[in-house]
């Protein structure tokens, strides 16, 4: 089943261009001239993605991404404008936007970030370890994940030694670790994934309530030039952990 995505403007020319792009891409595309359109289309088709302008007549594109968030919270949500402001930003990202384009939109990378998002990456599926201790924060963020990276493989774990019987048994491109686990730290599996499993190494996360403390640690596990450790300030939106997973 190809991606569907659900892109809003009242702009229906520059709507409908992205819609003829994403499609020669692969993509299946409906349009709505409005937030409060797009929400009646909501009710009643499930989309891969919702892609929306920010400033429209009526219901803005935030207000949106917040209904969508409430009633639909499996839905991803890309924002789009040409009138950015930091706190228009900043709202955005705190509700759980993906990311929140620029126009003119670069077409080839909100094609790739479709692509990632819909689990459509030239055939290829990315594989997620979580590595976290609480069981309803676990759930959560696997749960959040696989929807929202529908074809990619999540697999959630709670604790140090079943990380490590997990990379042993296969290949992960993004590992997901709390800094405190019930049998040791995040801190140390990270340096030991970097140890033993060198250029298979998956993209390492770590998760951490203070994540000024942990910042000399990760800088001493990162040794290469392109780093492949980045932290995350717990509590934080799926949609932060994406950011870091998706195409740049």
């Amino acid at each position: 089943m190809r991606p569907c995505v659900l892109i809003v403007d009242d702009n229906l020319e520059l709507a409908e261009n992205i819609a003829e792009i994403l499609e020669d891409e692969g993509f299946d595309c409906d349009m709505a001239d409005s937030a409060e359109h797009a929400l009646e289309r909501l009710a009643s088709t499930r989309f891969s993605l919702v892609i929306s302008d920010i400033r429209m007549d009526g219901m803005t594109g935030v207000e949106l991404l917040r209904e969508v968030n409430r009633k639909w919270p499996e839905t991803p949500v890309v924002l789009m404008t040409a009138y950015a402001r930091d706190r228009v930003l900043e709202d955005a990202h705190r509700h759980g936007a993906i990311d929140v384009l620029r126009k003119p939109v670069d077409m080839q990378a909100l094609c790739d970030l479709v692509a990632f998002v819909g689990g459509h990456v030239s055939g290829e599926k990315h594989s997620i370890l979580v590595v976290e201790d609480d069981d309803d924060l676990r759930e959560n963020l696997s749960e959040v994940l696989a929807s929202w990276m529908a074809g990619h493989e999540v697999t959630a774990v709670g604790s140090k030694a079943e990380a490590l019987a997990a990379v042993e048994r296969r290949k992960y491109d993004f590992a997901v670790l709390d800094v405190r686990l019930p049998d040791g730290s995040g801190l140390e599996l990270a340096r030991t994934f970097r140890e033993r499993l060198a250029e298979n190494c998956p993209t390492l996360v770590i998760m951490s309530a203070f994540p000024d403390e942990v910042g000399t640690a990760v800088r001493a596990i990162t040794r290469s030039e392109a780093p492949v450790v980045e932290v995350l300030r717990k509590p934080f939106s799926p949609a932060a952990l994406l950011s870091i997973m998706r195409p740049h």
